[in-house]
């Protein structure tokens, strides 16, 4: 026997030990399956369950686990709690009371962006700050911080994202045209700084379809951050947008030109917005405009219902995968852009959280609370009362 079949041989032994297991009375195997019904990945786990003595086989990663065909399955409760998640999809989830379905489709957070790959280059490190604040941040630091929200955000979506750096060296140019090749990038974004100025300015290569699109869409869904500017778009003959083979963009932000832009430029809230700016451009360049949503606005969205959220909010996440941080003081509030709904809220308020669906309609969405809790307590509210730190008599 080789060693490369040793893996494969341990995989069979688990899956086909725990297939002639006998589950705990209450739980039933479920298949997890992609909306076409083809194969799903194997990478899920759970947030949560609650409902049946689970046995240690519970507790097992998903590649132990039976499968039918290429579909693999989830010993759930059938009248019980089980909130399960996995990269680039919105979660899924069983309460009490509702009727046993055997098969279960995963949703993809925003399809278009499933299996893109993304090339991201924050501008800036070793000698090359990209612009220095007062009390110390270069542009450097900033860009990177920024890059790297953008590209949890794009993984999150189940699109490749990779960076020219992810530490203070600088990279050359060269190098960076040469991964772009290596990586073969759909798509290449430069994140820098505007030199000496408080205004965003994107460029893309002279001639570029592609690259005017991108930076047209970029300048709708950052228009609230850029306010009370407006976002200039021009053509430019920099080296990256001359010589990378895909589409490319050049973002240039707002420079930490005195210490309270250093301040705002530097605050977790901004550079996340900034982030999520720029994954509505890129979301929107792969969608074809007749299946495009509005993006969702969770600041506008607390304001028309504050019953539904608490005063002291930490974070929203978005379909499970989408980080919204609330906005500070002299900071836009960000959007987040949707698909198809409905959509899944994870409400973060110190140790409080609630799971709630919104239901978008005709008019103003409709919110359901699903789950709720206060650290692992876990109670399913039928009829939610405005949060509050009192444990419902339901939760553990």
């Amino acid at each position: 026997m080789s060693h490369h079949s040793l893996p494969d041989v341990y995989d069979l032994y688990e899956t086909a030990l725990i297939d002639r297991r006998r589950l705990p009375p209450g739980v039933r195997w479920a298949w997890l399956t992609s909306p076409a019904g083809a194969a799903g990945d194997r990478d899920w786990s759970y947030r949560y369950h609650r409902g049946a003595e689970w046995p240690a086989i519970g507790d097992h990663p998903p590649r132990m686990t039976p499968w039918r065909g290429d579909a693999p399955a989830a010993p759930l409760p059938v009248d019980g709690i089980a909130w399960l998640e996995k990269p680039a999809c919105k979660p899924l989830l069983r309460r009490p009371g509702e009727a046993w379905r055997d098969t279960l489709a995963w949703d993809p957070v925003l399809p278009a962006l499933a299996g893109r790959r993304i090339l991201i280059d924050p501008t800036g490190g070793g000698v090359v700050t990209d612009g220095r604040g007062p009390l110390g941040v270069t542009g450097g630091e900033l860009n990177l911080r920024v890059a790297e929200r953008l590209a949890a955000l794009l993984r999150g979506c189940g699109a490749t994202a990779v960076l020219t750096r992810e530490d203070v060296r600088h990279v050359p140019a060269e190098e960076k045209v040469l991964l772009a090749n290596r990586t073969d990038a759909d798509l290449f974004l430069t994140i820098g700084r505007n030199p000496g100025a408080r205004t965003w300015r994107l460029l893309h290569h002279y001639g570029s379809l592609g690259g005017a699109y991108w930076a047209a869409r970029l300048a709708e869904a950052a228009a609230e951050l850029a306010a009370p500017d407006t976002i200039p778009i021009a053509e430019s003959y920099a080296y990256l947008l001359r010589h990378t083979p895909c589409t490319a963009l050049s973002c240039l932000l707002p420079a930490p030109v005195d210490a309270e832009a250093e301040r705002r430029l530097a605050a977790a809230a901004h550079q996340q917005a900034v982030a999520l700016a720029l994954l509505e451009s890129i979301a929107a360049y792969f969608t074809p405009e007749s299946e495009r949503r509005p993006a969702l606005d969770p600041a506008a969205l607390i304001a028309s219902e504050p019953a539904q959220f608490p005063a002291d909010l930490d974070l929203i996440r978005v379909d499970g995968n989408l980080l919204w941080l609330p906005p500070e003081d002299g900071i836009a509030a960000a959007r987040v852009p949707l698909s198809a709904g409905p959509h899944y809220l994870e409400i973060r308020a110190g140790d409080d959280w609630w799971l709630k669906r919104l239901i978008p309609g005709d008019g103003p969405p409709r919110i359901e609370t699903l789950l709720a809790g206060i650290g692992g307590r876990v109670g399913v509210p039928e009829d939610f009362a405005p949060p509050s730190r009192e444990i419902a008599d339901d939760l553990e």
